[in-house]
């Protein structure tokens, strides 16, 4: 009895440390269109700072973030967002970021 629960305390240990190091596949996509983002710069705010960019597909695999670590979203053409990692993974590592509009008072363009 006390082998099997070693056992089964190890197997839990080192699949824990395998799903941790290997890191999460992310995916972001846009809110309205639901295409994906590329380029979109991922990155946390803790003292050792851990960033990745997002591929064609809007994809990156996530490692070394902790499940207390905030993590941030930032691309030119979208609002930035920051989502905890614990809330990450209650959506299924799917973030949507809405467009960034920028008004312009007035524009003039004139020829010489």
């Amino acid at each position: 009895m006390k082998f099997s629960i070693i056992r089964y305390l190890s197997i839990l240990f080192f699949s824990f440390i395998f799903f941790s190091v290997s890191g999460q596949k992310i995916t972001i996509k846009d809110q309205l269109t639901n295409l994906p983002i590329h380029n979109v710069l991922i990155f946390n705010t803790a003292e050792e700072i851990t960033s990745f960019q997002t591929n064609e597909k809007g994809q990156t695999i996530l490692s070394g973030f902790t499940s207390s670590d905030i993590i941030n979203f930032q691309h030119a053409s979208y609002e930035s967002k920051a989502i905890s990692f614990t809330d990450l993974q209650s959506m299924n590592f799917e973030v949507f970021l809405s467009d960034s509009i920028i008004a312009l008072e007035e524009v003039s363009v004139s020829a010489y």
